[in-house]
């Protein structure tokens, strides 16, 4: 171990969670490189031997305030990152050395992006002006100043750019990537139940397409609906695939969305993180909101007024949907992306991110 460490990420989850800790190893990893180690710290111990198979950075297991306490005093930790608002976390905010830092999972426009928790941390790196403007406008008494636009780091491995039109008798691939059913009726975003389930049924069923199906890691996990509906696509999904041919639908278990994204011809998705990866990629997007979902929460929603998006199926689904895949860009949806992640002039998400956080050590 390193007799200093300047940077370390903290994670207090279960592996069910570490999606949200392994979209930030390659940042992290970049981080290293620049400045000096970094390490990650868990409480738990599936989850460090999990994370052992993803990367070589440093990874200690703390599941004592104890042993946090003496990692950090003993490593002279500058810098601690948050990945989630975990209530564990304040575990580790009482520490007053440390600069602590929210980085979140992805942005998006769930109500748990605007959580009152974020005014525990010295600083959030957020995505761009989008962000800063709902923290803003949502959160009372919130101090603006420890804000930083950083872009987005994991959309670095793709430059964003003009998709090209479906290939001439290749099946449009439309990735559905449905987000969780949320653990309160305010984060009730997920539309397999409702909307999902029946589209994607559509979908199999007609040879212009290919359906990749792309659940979110904990949807299933508090709803019944959610996990029967699952349950059945997926084994449907099953039945249908055969080995070698361009229509077959896949069950995606791709550890990077970024990869999922890329591959697609037209992203369905939910108000969630994958829409806005989609929208900064410059894909074609189909947002579906769920009836569950009640107005006050979608009125004022950048997003839902710069993409195409759907309350309940329309007439003829299949045919919008196939127009939606070969139709050029809105403007509308270009601006809206300079938006949510800044100008591609001010550098890659990577660059920004390592800037931030060197500045941090000043």
């Amino acid at each position: 171990m390193p007799a200093k460490i300047p940077f370390v990420a903290y994670f207090s989850d279960a592996p069910q969670g570490l999606y949200q800790l392994e979209q930030w190893i390659q940042p992290l990893s970049e981080l290293s490189r620049a400045a000096g180690p970094v390490a990650l710290l868990v409480a738990n111990s599936l989850t460090a031997l999990q994370l052992r198979k993803l990367t070589d950075m440093p990874i200690v297991l703390a599941t004592s305030s104890a042993a946090l306490e003496g990692f950090v005093a003993n490593q002279m930790v500058d810098v601690i990152f948050y990945v989630n608002n975990n209530q564990a976390n304040f575990t580790t905010l009482r520490l007053n050395g440390p600069i602590h830092v929210h980085l979140s999972h992805g942005e998006s426009e769930k109500s748990s992006m605007t959580s009152n928790q974020l005014k525990a941390y010295d600083y959030c790196f957020i995505a761009g002006q989008a962000s800063e403007d709902r923290l803003v406008s949502t959160i009372p008494r919130f101090d603006a100043t420890k804000l930083v636009h950083i872009g987005r780091p994991q959309l670095d491995t793709a430059a964003a750019k003009v998709p090209a039109a479906p290939a001439e008798g290749k099946p449009i691939s439309i990735l559905y990537a449905p987000t969780w059913e949320g653990d309160s009726p305010t984060m009730a975003y997920g539309s397999l139940a409702q909307l999902g389930a029946n589209l994607a049924s559509l979908v199999l069923e007609d040879p212009r397409f290919r359906l990749v199906y792309r659940p979110h890691p904990k949807l299933g996990s508090l709803s019944q609906e959610h996990r029967s509906a699952h349950r059945k696509l997926r084994d449907a999904i099953k039945l249908r695939s055969h080995p070698h041919s361009l229509q077959s639908p896949l069950l995606d278990e791709n550890i990077n969305p970024v990869d999922s994204i890329n591959q697609a011809d037209l992203v369905v998705t939910d108000v969630s993180a994958m829409a806005m990866d989609a929208i900064g990629l410059s894909k074609r997007t189909l947002i579906l909101v769920p009836a569950a979902i009640p107005d006050s929460l979608t009125r004022d929603s950048e997003m839902l007024q710069s993409t195409s998006h759907w309350r309940a199926l329309p007439e003829q689904p299949l045919e919008q949907m196939l127009r939606l895949a070969s139709s050029e860009l809105t403007e509308t949806q270009r601006n809206f992306r300079s938006r949510v992640f800044g100008s591609e002039d001010l550098g890659t998400g990577t660059e920004r991110f390592i800037s931030a956080s060197l500045q941090l050590l000043c």
